[in-house]
Parts: C-alpha cells; sequence; structure tokens
C-alpha cells in the first residue's frame, strides 16, 4: 500500500519507523537495522504472508502534546513507567483511574503510582499501537531485573487523561518453532476501512472455534501462509495442529470460557478471553494481523486470573479443573 508522507510538527509527536528492507523468500538472517531519523518520505513496509519476518525498532516519539491524540498519550504513559514520580509529575492519569494489572488492582492513581514504585520496569519499548475509539492497545517488550518480557497494555482515555489500564505481562526470550520472537513481525497499521469487518470475524472465531468448540476453523486462516509468534507453536495450520497433538500427549489442556471482547484498527485485532489452561484460571490475549479476511499472522499472551467460582458448577469445567489439580499434584505442586 502507498502511505501519504509523515511529517513532525510542533503540535504533535508521532511514532516513525524506519523503510524496512525487502523480507527473503526462506528463513531471514536478522537484518541489520540503520538508527531512526525523523524522515519526510512516505512511510512503506514490505508486506508477505508467507515470511513477514521483521524485526522492528521501537517507535521514536516527539513529546510535544499528548492531548492532540489518544496514542501519544498512551506512548507517554509506556515511556514513563520506568519513571513513577514523572509518571506523576506529568499527571496523565485522572484521580478516578484505575489499572487491572497481572497481579494487582488499584482504585485511584495514588495506589498505583505506589505499587509501581515497588516494582518498576527498567525499559519498554513499544513496538504496536492500535487505536479504537477512546481505547488504545500497545503491544511491548520490556526488561525488569535483567529479565525480558512481553506485555500488552490496554488504555483508555477521556477528556485528555488515562482513566484506566489493564495490562498483562508474561516472559519473554522465547522463539515460536520456526525461529519467530514474541514481538518480530508486521508493524504497520492499513486497511483500516476493514476495522469492523475484522473485528466480527475475529470475534465470530472466537466465539464459534475456541468457546462453543465448533468445527471449520481452518476457513478463517490464509492459505498463502500463517506465522505464529506464541513460544513453542509452529507457522501455518499444521503447526497448530501439531501443537494440540502435543497437548494431547502430554496431559495438557486449553478451554476457552468467554469471549470479552476485542480492540480493532485496520488489519490488527485484540482480542481477549477467559478460560482454562491445564485447569488454570487464565486470561488470552490474542493479537491477529488479518489479510483480505484470513489470518496470517498471530501473538499472544497468556495471565492467570483468580478462579470463579461458578466454573465448578460447570461438569466439563469441573472436569478440566480437577484433571489440572491431579496433574499438578503428581508433579509436587
Amino acid at each position: 500500500p502507498t502511505f501519504p508522507p509523515i511529517t513532525t510538527t510542533q503540535q504533535t509527536f508521532i511514532p516513525i519507523l524506519p523503510t524496512l528492507p525487502t523480507l527473503l523468500p526462506t528463513q531471514p538472517t536478522r537484518p541489520s537495522l540503520p538508527s531512526i531519523q525523523p524522515t519526510q518520505q512516505p512511510i512503506r513496509q514490505t508486506q508477505s504472508t508467507i515470511h513477514p519476518t521483521i524485526y522492528p525498532r521501537p517507535a521514536v516519539l516527539y513529546p510535544i502534546s499528548e492531548a492532540a491524540d489518544p496514542r501519544n498519550l498512551a506512548l507517554r504513559f509506556a515511556q514513563l513507567l520506568t519513571d513513577p514520580d514523572a509518571l506523576e509529575r506529568r499527571q496523565l492519569l485522572a484521580p478516578n483511574f484505575r489499572s487491572d494489572d497481572l497481579n494487582w488492582t488499584s482504585t485511584t492513581s495514588a495506589e498505583f503510582l505506589a505499587r509501581l514504585r515497588e516494582s518498576p520496569p527498567d525499559s519498554i519499548a513499544v513496538v504496536r499501537v492500535l487505536l479504537d475509539g477512546d481505547r488504545v492497545g500497545l503491544h511491548s517488550r520490556s526488561q525488569q531485573d535483567g529479565r525480558p518480557w512481553v506485555r500488552f497494555d490496554v488504555l483508555h482515555v477521556e477528556n485528555g487523561r488515562i482513566t484506566a489500564h489493564e495490562s498483562s505481562v508474561e516472559p519473554g526470550g522465547r522463539p515460536s518453532r520456526d525461529g519467530h520472537s514474541q514481538t518480530d513481525g508486521f508493524t504497520l497499521v492499513n486497511d483500516r476501512d476493514q476495522t469492523e469487518a475484522n473485528r466480527a470475524l475475529v470475534g465470530e472465531f472466537m466465539e464459534r472455534i475456541f468457546v462453543r468448540g465448533e468445527g471449520g476453523a481452518g476457513g478463517y486462516f490464509s492459505r498463502d501462509g500463517f506465522v505464529q509468534h506464541a513460544p513453542g507453536v509452529g507457522d501455518g495450520m499444521s503447526g497448530l495442529v501439531a501443537e494440540i497433538i502435543r497437548m494431547r500427549l502430554s496431559g495438557r489442556s486449553i478451554q476457552y470460557v468467554e469471549h470479552l471482547g476485542t480492540l480493532a484498527e485496520g488489519n490488527f485485532v485484540l482480542a481477549q478471553n477467559v478460560g482454562l489452561r491445564n485447569g488454570e484460571a487464565v486470561k488470552f490475549w490474542d493479537l491477529l494481523r488479518l489479510e483480505n479476511g484470513k489470518f496470517v499472522e498471530h501473538w499472544d499472551i497468556v495471565s492467570p486470573i483468580e478462579l470463579p467460582a461458578a466454573w465448578r458448577s460447570d461438569p466439563k469445567l469441573r472436569k478440566l479443573i480437577e484433571r489440572g489439580e491431579r496433574r499438578r499434584q503428581r508433579k509436587g505442586r
């Protein structure tokens, strides 16, 4: 696709990515990327469904004004998570700010900042930014205590302040079976006129295939190639089938229970679901990229949540929960 020229002004700051090299038809050697500089040229990104292996640098921020675009506010928030004092000084958080994080919930900005000061990340590099109305989704890689992490953040923005925040993190540095990392791949948002169609398609897939367990999953995936970034899982439908077989042989299980909703912009849709993994309650974060109404790329995070008491009343779920408990007992947990 052809993108209009992007220029920087004194009113907004814009994430800028460099022009990226042509992709190789086989597993590529990691390219050497140039340093990022503001550019007056149209941004182009090679798109290939067979091997869209791109190693993006973080977005470059131009900190002039957060008010012009909710994405600017979200990017500044992510940058300042490493410095809670600076985050407080910038007054980005509304008085009624609420945050639901992986391990804790805070109902005021003061409580959130106090918890953040206990263990702030060492660094955060935002790779993907999605805007959906008053919500912004961020896909990032981070470092904390010398360890790599991958994270999703969803922020609600009202009147130039952040009112709500939800995030999930999991350990990084674990490649897929075909060598993709948990954050590389296609990064630019396009096909914005297809946002609602793509949102509906992903929602239908989650409800029909994952929650209700109906057949026909293959019809949602591109025949030209599907790139999988989930650790340990291979590309294509064959990679998914092989992972299902490995799970069953090892006694592992995954069950989606409820589709919570999506955040979508153009060719990207971030879906949130809750369910069971090996009998333990989790939230599934699935980021899908689509081309021509088909899935071509996938990233995910799975984070633990408290087990809803009602799930034990469902015979199918209770069986999975009890099986997982027995499996953990055998492993000495």
